[in-house]
């Protein structure tokens, strides 16, 4: 849809959200019983059915696909704030108002004046100017052969970076971080029990693991550390980072894969078609402006 277009369309979504929202009755009323439909509600039942007359103002019918189009056009926390019953039948409400407003502006003529011809006109050429360019773009067709040739050519871009998963001791001293490893070398205690007896940082809980991170995921110090260690089980000397001494583990490290073609089929065809539409774009501009006349003055 066009900008104005989808300016009328979503401005009176907005209004009627707007005016739902400061209704102070509609809140009370989602409190309701469920398993009493109140008057005016519209329930999922109902909605199966697009084509189904909800109501009519003279002769305009308001069917499921109208409501489901004016909650798809609001933002996602409204959306689902009006997609329940009670706010179906406010939407059906503002929808009948509009319409009531429609016919009066029939009534009135409204369309045989000027300022409505002149707007009418701005949203004509807006719409013919969206289609235009959509019908240039529409022509534009990916093959799986080209798919696999910029898969082929840029696979550096689809691969999965080495991680590693590693568990970690956090304490505010050199000194304790190195009684720390004492004891657990000697078999005092277990990495795990130290670092919930031990370590201040909230992965504690979690006897001290940190879960699987890859490169540019922690601050410097504590990176290299970790991915310096080689085997499942390693363990770090103590490492000083700014947020004081760590004593480190590894889990398990996972190498850098390839990911395969079928998994990123459809970002390469996204890719491709961003590059297609921006070349058709400058290609179809250079033409048009060879057919008619541009003056800037």
């Amino acid at each position: 849809m066009s900008k104005a277009g989808r300016f009328f369309r979503v401005s009176f979504v907005l209004v009627c959200a707007l005016l739902l929202l400061a209704s102070g009755g509609f809140a009370a009323e989602t409190t309701a019983s469920p398993d009493v439909a109140p008057e005016g509600s519209v329930s999922d039942q109902t909605m199966t059915d697009p084509e189904r007359v909800l109501a009519k103002v003279g002769d305009v019918e308001i069917k499921v696909k109208d409501v489901e189009e004016v909650i798809a056009s609001l933002d996602p926390q409204r959306a689902a704030f009006f997609n329940s019953p009670l706010g179906r039948g406010k939407v059906v409400e503002q929808l009948i108002n509009r319409n009531l407003f429609y016919l009066y502006g029939k009534e009135l003529k409204v369309d045989q004046g000027d300022e409505f011809k002149s707007e009418l006109e701005k949203i004509r050429r807006e719409m013919m100017s969206h289609f235009a360019l959509q019908k240039a773009l529409d022509e534009i067709k990916i093959s799986d052969e080209e798919i696999k040739k910029y898969y082929d050519e840029h696979k550096a871009e689809f691969v999965v970076p080495e991680s590693i998963r590693a568990s970690h001791i956090l304490v505010a001293s050199e000194d304790k971080a190195k009684e720390i490893v004492k004891e657990i070398k000697d078999g005092k205690i277990t990495f795990e029990a130290a670092a919930v007896e031990y370590s201040s940082c909230p992965s504690k809980e979690a006897s001290g693991d940190l879960g699987f991170f890859g490169k540019g995921q922690m601050v410097p110090e504590f990176e290299n550390a970790a991915f310096a260690l080689k085997k499942d089980g390693d363990m770090s000397d103590p490492v000083q980072s700014q947020f004081g001494w760590h004593i480190i583990r590894l889990t398990e490290r996972k190498d850098s894969t390839q990911k395969p073609l079928d998994e990123v089929k459809e970002q390469i065809r996204q890719i491709i078609a961003g590059e297609r539409q921006r070349k058709v774009y400058e290609d179809k501009l250079a033409e048009l402006k060879k057919t008619y006349k541009v003056q800037t003055f």
